[in-house]
């Protein structure tokens, strides 16, 4: 029997795919079409009798699929990894049909709109006016679009990623169990060493972004200690 995954690995993983490689992240996948072993295999997927990744234009490429399964998980996800303008762009169609969707069924279609701030975010258009709007429902809405909206930030090292971080964190934390609540706390802490700039950088996923934080992290302590042993309190002269 398959073991339960503890919290810890599902905040990292949820909504994964299996890497055929062996990667524990989902691949960016920017082709457009994916490929079958017979015909009978491609149309048990399009009619629906299995699992399988189509066409791009349509949505049905592993990446976005990752991508939505994390935003039905928790609000310790990061969701700010780069995605191609291609995928993005078919994101944003596939969140559109199912923001219509939800509206017709009376729900608020908040991970549909986030979707697509994403989806805009990575096209190249400007997402002031997505955060803008989503920003005025409830606690979980306005701590998940907090965090998305710095996180994408981060991902290209932009001033005021981390004032959206923290204010995510703030909202979420009567949200969130003690374990995800220390480790977005561990992450931000880490994240806070990242230099932020007005211009962007290329963009970097969340694996990349902490390890470097972690490497300037450790330069600042090994300077610190650097600075307290060149004091030599036995030096009364000067």
């Amino acid at each position: 029997m398959a073991r339960m995954k503890r919290l810890s690995t599902r905040r990292i993983h949820a909504g994964e795919i299996r890497d055929a490689t062996g990667s524990p992240q989902a691949p960016l996948y920017s082709n457009t079409t994916f490929a079958f072993d017979s015909t009978v295999d491609l149309l048990d997927a399009v009619e629906g009798r299995r699992h399988g990744n189509l066409y791009t234009h349509y949505g049905l490429n592993p990446s976005i699929l990752s991508l939505e399964g994390k935003l039905a998980s928790l609000l310790g996800r990061w969701y700010g990894d780069p995605l191609s303008v291609e995928v993005a762009q078919a994101m944003l169609g596939r969140a559109h049909a199912a923001l219509q969707a939800s509206y017709r069924r009376g729900a608020d279609g908040l991970d549909c709109h986030i979707q697509m701030m994403i989806a805009h975010y990575w096209v190249g258009d400007a997402i002031d006016s997505d955060y803008r709007n989503l920003v005025v429902s409830d606690r979980r809405a306005i701590a998940l679009v907090e965090l998305v909206y710095g996180q994408l930030l981060m991902s290209k090292k932009l001033k005021g990623a981390m004032d959206h971080l923290d204010a995510g964190f703030e909202h979420a934390t009567e949200l969130v169990e003690a374990s995800e609540y220390f480790s977005l706390r561990e992450r931000h802490r880490l994240l806070a060493h990242i230099p932020l700039s007005e211009r962007p950088s290329l963009p970097r996923d969340m694996s990349s972004l902490l390890t470097e934080a972690s490497v300037i992290e450790q330069l600042k302590i090994a300077n610190s200690q650097r600075r307290v042993l060149a004091f030599d309190p036995s030096d009364t002269i000067g």
